[in-house]
């Protein structure tokens, strides 16, 4: 589909299939939770794959797909060198990190690609949790990016009986798309060169 050693741009990305944007897109959180730590070998060995399976060849991303030692020590390095290689930027520093990860699965939940309870799981696993943001509550857990309202309600299944628990769904997407329409409104990938605010 394209050189190995060419970084795409503007022009290529916007001839890429959906599935090959999808699969980028998959790289690229990949690449941001590996940073995080959050990453296991077999998410990275998967969107290496995904990445090869949708045409665009990357010999690092080759040699991730193949490998056999599944650790993931061994494989950081040539799966960050294959997001480097293919032009992909994700953020390095812990806010960009937490920005794109919000960015991520608050979209997923807006699009209907996750449930509102799984994303909420992830929002609060992946970000809470793991970046202890506990440390920068104003006055609201989640009040540091806007989210509280978000993690809020994800707490919510915790406290209501699971019939009610279409009532928490309905409620959490209303409190992502209003996120988004405050926060999101720039593209979730660097494919398309995102800055935070």
């Amino acid at each position: 589909m394209r050189a190995p050693d060419k970084r795409m741009n503007d022009g290529q990305t916007s001839e890429l299939s959906p599935a090959a944007k999808a699969a980028l897109q998959e790289l690229e959180l990949q690449a941001v939770r590996l940073r995080a730590g959050l990453a296991h070998f077999d998410d990275l060995i998967r969107a290496a794959d995904g990445v090869l399976n949708a045409g665009i060849y990357s010999h690092e991303l080759a040699q991730v797909a193949l490998f056999l030692e599944k650790h993931e020590s061994a494989l950081s390095g040539p799966f960050l060198r294959g997001v480097e290689e293919l032009g992909l930027n994700p953020p390095k520093d812990e806010d960009g990190m937490i920005w794109y990860l919000l960015r991520q699965y608050i979209g997923e939940m807006v699009e209907g690609k996750i449930s509102p309870e799984r994303g909420g799981a992830r929002i609060f696993e992946e970000v809470d949790l793991h970046f202890n943001l506990y440390e920068k509550i104003k006055r609201y857990v989640g009040d540091s990016h806007g989210y509280q309202n978000i993690i809020g309600l994800y707490h919510a299944y915790d406290d209501v009986r699971p019939e009610r628990f279409p009532e928490v769904d309905l409620a959490l997407i209303e409190a992502c798309r209003e996120w988004m329409r405050e926060y999101g409104g720039v593209e979730r990938s660097s494919l398309n060169h995102r800055k935070d605010p």
